[in-house]
């Protein structure tokens, strides 16, 4: 995948995640540089800084093909899936919390925030708020994490299909 391609897309949700964040909580976080490696954005507020680690998550890897595929322009980008995708919404929470699980394997900075894109084609908030107590959380960040998971969930959700 082109890494610039790839930058701007972490960085157009490092930035939104920010700007609720600092919208929800008042804070002034700003995009300070991409990350070397681990984690892939900082912004700073003051003396305080932000490491961000972004994750996409997909119903299947056709979805994120197709996807990728568009972002990139491509003219022979599909514009739908092969076939009809059966449990979508369990499909596309198993891999929210399997991007979780690859995410959190690595060492992190004290205090990096993991925002997990999804993109909900076909699954509506209703649906979203039905299955998110079924994504997990591993157990050290338990509260932390799900109260900013749920929050942005309920941000994403927001521009859904009701």
């Amino acid at each position: 995948m082109n890494d610039s391609l790839k930058q701007k897309v972490e960085r157009a949700i490092g930035d939104e995640f920010v700007e609720w964040l600092n919208r929800t909580t008042g804070s002034k976080f700003q995009f300070e540089r991409m990350g070397a490696d681990l984690p892939d954005l900082i912004y700073r507020d003051g003396d305080k800084t932000l490491p961000v680690e972004v994750g996409t998550s997909y119903y299947h890897t056709e979805d994120a093909i197709m996807r990728w595929k568009h972002a990139r322009k491509d003219p022979a980008a599909p514009t739908k899936w092969s076939e009809p995708l059966k449990e979508p919404d369990q499909k596309l929470i198993a891999d929210i919390n399997k991007r979780i699980a690859e995410k959190c394997l690595g060492k992190h900075d004290t205090g990096t925030v993991l925002v997990i894109e999804i993109f909900p084609a076909i699954t509506t908030k209703v649906e979203f708020e039905e299955l998110k107590d079924t994504i997990v959380i591993p157990s050290p960040l338990q509260a932390t994490s799900r109260t900013v998971a749920t929050a942005r969930a309920a941000t994403s959700v927001g521009e859904w299909a009701k």
